[in-house]
């Protein structure tokens, strides 16, 4: 049956089993010649002899410097009374002096022991008396200097002690019995005695010059009936343990090494030894390596004290456990409640979780948790191999209702983005993470009550991609495995966002993600720009530096060779771009309005560049008209965006709105910007480049939609020709109903290019305005000569009726367009049929050309 002791139970046993006092008392003259009967003293023997003249114990050790003692058994302590005579046949100097001990626990006076002795002798020529701890001496008495200063010494010493403790040191100088005090001192440290002796410290030519004689001991015994118990089991490494007694152990017990035995398969040691300076300490050593970060159980059994008092079996527990030394990702930041606001099933406090990410066990202590501006040092926790730990707040650890959990200072995170840091004790930083709002890949758990969690384990990515909202019912999985967690690796490809020149010779790549370069880089260019050099700017952005740009020159490029964080590389990425040129009128067109969206939805404006230049929309701005000056004027990027050669561009507030409600528009070409507000009914549109000139400017009109919709709610105006006049009203349609009403950023639904043949020209000949989006409108072309005409536009029926007056009185210039969306003047659509169009040219000398054109009118079947 083992038995595991509690402190309580060994302060019981203690109180069964106190000592007791008995009488003792012991004499030696050496009368009878000799001292190894009556009593019997041991040690050194073959260094002692008894003499008759003088008569006494002689010291007779080899003529060199070195220490001799002999010892006898002595229990006196309490009321005790030690009384002996010393010749020392020299003078004493710190070389050569006496010791006679009172009181000891070890035979051994020249070993580690615990007791009294009286000092004859030193520097000071003094009598004194000492106290012994293991092997550091405290003086207690410091007797009077030069007491024994003579040539030789000859002197009686006598020492008492009170059963408190109260101690007094008495000698004569002459040898007689006329005792003079040299102090007194209350010390009750050691309470039992079990030897006393005598101890000759000197050089080679005072080697026989010590005597010793009339040794007379009474006093009370301290009897020890108090059981030994285990104090402490300490690892001291993979193979030794130290164990410490509540006192001093016999030798012979505590090194038999069958008396110990070690749980874990590990068994017996492979030695004990008691330790030298403290016998109270033995220290084993076994043949299996003990296992790191692992609870052992010590069994002891059948050792005893210096008198004979077993330990009751013992059953004693210690960690084995050596702190490993972290490296860069051996522990990750695993999730962090920075908003717990509103939470929907945690307590409303900030908390921090990591994970051991390696097979190493490490100590917390002195490792800190930080953000941007301030951290804090963690207490210790032994983090094991596999293991989550949670950061809690102070005093809200418990509240979790979990065991791996530690208490810090954490610092306030910001909520819509901030650094989390966590570093070693020597500094170096383990993990680190930026997050911001993009994090949650939620916009409703963005707002506060949900943790942010890390999806995988296996990889090293800290950035969105390798991070979500918590899906956990209560919002958070504190100290144990995120609730996105998932062993599949991330195989999408990094995706190029924007890219921009600088200067003349480099471009720079932004990233959607983390990226890494490697030596696979590759570029090529058309025409040929030679690649000079690439480096990383920040985590997701690269710079290429090439040869000198042209200005007017148009590239085509392709890169590839560089991967993210998973290792899944970039898709080969080819892009156009050129040098950004100067802009002027007429190069920048506003292609399509939406002023009127449908609930939900956004205004967004459509800008195409119909020039053979490369632009950069960097700095310009929108407008409209306030009290007949431009106002309301919103910059509508501030960073250089490349802006290529028949490329359109679409500006709105909401780009996911817009995509929501139209199926075709152009991929990369929405940017999302605030805009001027535009009225539903009539506003002007103006655009304006870095230099505050515009651009271009189109005023819009409600009625400027088809005429027959019954709602034109959720309706863009698209410009028919990249020709016609901006504000011209012929020039703008509404958008096909097939392409949902708009093609935000793509080619217009219903775009036209007027081709003039001859001096008037209609196209097509057959149309059919359903706004399906094609041949919706018919146009009548026209180009002149001579710019001052006036010109009248009527259509005809099949039997001469004039059905719609287009255009009266107008001023046509020399060369442009008009369209005839097949309403007639009623505002109802036409009959299917042929159709005469006439128009009337008048010169300024009042000369009429006229000119009839045939269109037919039909309907899709």
């Amino acid at each position: 049956m083992n038995l595991i002791f509690t402190m309580k139970d060994i302060l019981t046993i203690v109180l069964l089993f106190v000592g007791f006092l008995s009488f003792s008392q012991w004499t030696d003259d050496f009368t009878d010649g000799d001292f190894t009967n009556s009593p019997t003293w041991s040690g050194q023997t073959a260094n002692f002899e008894v003499t008759p003249t003088p008569e006494g114990l002689h010291l007779i050790a080899p003529a060199v410097s070195d220490t001799s003692y002999l010892s006898v058994t002595s229990t006196s302590i309490d009321n005790a009374t030690w009384e002996f005579y010393v010749n020392l046949d020299f003078g004493t100097s710190g070389s050569n002096l006496a010791r006679v001990y009172l009181s000891s626990n070890n035979a051994n006076l020249k070993s580690s022991l615990n007791g009294y002795f009286v000092m004859i002798g030193n520097s000071n020529d003094e009598i004194s008396l000492y106290r012994q701890d293991g092997l550091n001496k405290t003086i207690l008495i410091d007797g009077v200097d030069g007491f024994v200063g003579g040539a030789t010494v000859t002197t009686r010493i006598k020492v008492t002690r009170d059963n408190l403790g109260n101690w007094e040191l008495l000698a004569d100088a002459t040898g007689g019995t006329t005792f003079s005090s040299q102090g007194t001192v209350f010390d009750n440290t050691y309470l039992s005695s079990a030897f006393a002796g005598v101890h000759c410290k000197y050089t080679s030519t005072r080697s026989t010059k010590f005597y010793f004689d009339d040794f007379v001991v009474t006093g009370i015994a301290y009897v020890d009936n108090v059981l030994p118990f285990v104090q402490s089991v300490t690892a001291i490494s993979a193979t030794e343990v130290d164990v410490l007694f509540s006192e001093d152990m016999d030798q012979v017990t505590v090194e038999t090494i069958t008396n110990y035995t070690l749980d874990n398969g590990i068994g017996n040691p492979i030695s004990a030894i008691l330790d030298g300076a403290n016998a109270m300490l033995v220290h084993l050593t076994f043949g299996t390596a003990f296992t790191n970060n692992t609870n052992y159980f010590l069994t002891t059994i059948n050792v005893t004290d210096l008198v004979g008092n077993s330990l009751t079996t013992s059953i004693d527990n210690f960690l084995y456990f050596v702190p490993d030394f972290p490296i860069v990702d051996d522990v990750l930041i695993t999730e962090i409640m920075v908003d717990p606001a509103d939470s929907v099933g945690l307590i409303e406090q900030e908390y921090i979780e990591i994970y051991n990410n390696s097979t190493k066990s490490f100590d917390l202590n002195g490792w800190t948790i930080g953000d941007m501006s301030s951290s804090t040092v963690l207490s210790t926790y032994i983090l094991a191999p596999g293991e989550y730990v949670l950061l809690a707040k102070v005093g809200w650890g418990s509240a979790y209702g979990i065991v791996n959990q530690i208490e810090a200072n954490l610092p306030s995170y910001n909520n819509s983005s901030d650094a989390v840091v966590l570093k070693s004790d020597l500094g170096l930083i383990l993990d680190s993470i930026f997050y911001d709002l993009s994090w949650y890949h939620d916009s409703n758990k963005e707002s506060g009550g949900w943790s942010i969690e890390r999806k995988r384990l296996s990889n090293q990515c800290s950035d969105a991609t390798n991070w979500g909202a918590s899906v956990n019912a209560l919002g958070g999985t504190p100290g144990v495995v995120n609730s996105v967690f998932t062993t599949e690796a991330d195989i999408s490809a990094p995706i190029v966002t924007n890219y921009f020149i600088q200067g003349d010779t480099a471009i720079i790549f932004e990233f959607d993600e983390t990226i890494i370069l490697n030596s696979n880089f590759s570029w090529t260019a058309t025409p040929n720009l030679s690649l000079i050099n690439v480096q990383a700017i920040t985590q997701t952005s690269i710079i290429v530096t090439v040869d000198q740009m042209q200005i007017g020159e148009i590239y085509t490029a392709t890169i590839s060779g560089v991967v993210n964080c998973w290792i899944t590389p970039l898709l080969d990425f080819s892009f156009v771009f050129g040098l950004p040129d100067s802009v002027v009128k007429g190069d920048v067109i506003i292609n399509e309005i939406m002023f009127n969206p449908l609930t939900g939805g956004s205004d967004y404006i459509e800008i195409v560049n119909v020039s053979d230049k490369v632009l950069s929309v960097e700095n310009w701005k929108f407008a409209d008209i306030d009290n007949d000056t431009i106002g309301n004027i919103k910059t509508i990027l501030s960073t250089q965006k490349l802006f290529l050669p028949g490329q359109y561009l679409l500006f709105t507030e909401d780009s996911n709105a817009v995509e929501s409600d139209f199926s075709i528009y152009g991929i990369g070409t929405f940017i999302e910007t605030d805009l001027p507000t535009y009225p539903n009914d009539s506003a002007t549109v103006i655009l304006i480049d870095n230099n505050n000139i515009v651009l271009d400017q189109v005023h819009y009109e409600d009625d400027y939609h088809f005429e027959l919709l019954s709602s034109t709610d959720g309706k863009s105006l698209e410009r028919l020709s990249f020709n016609g006049e901006s504000n011209n009203p012929d020039n703008w349609h509404t958008a096909s109903e097939l392409t949902e009403w708009g093609t935000p950023g793509y080619l217009n639904s219903q775009f036209i290019d007027p081709n003039a043949n001859g001096n008037i020209s209609l196209d097509p000949p057959i149309f059919s305005p359903d706004n399906d989006g094609y041949q919706d409108v018919v146009t009548i072309n026209y180009e002149f000569t001579n710019p001052d005409n006036v010109m009248d536009v009527q259509i005809y029926d099949s039997e001469g009726r004039l059905i719609r007056e287009l255009k009266d009185n107008f001023f046509p210039g020399t060369n442009g367009f008009i369209i005839w969306d097949g309403i007639n003047d009623e505002g109802t659509k036409a009959q299917v049929g042929s159709y005469v169009v006439l128009i009337s040219i008048f010169d300024l000398d009042g000369n009429l050309t006229t000119y009839k054109k045939v269109v037919v009118l039909a309907v899709k079947l």
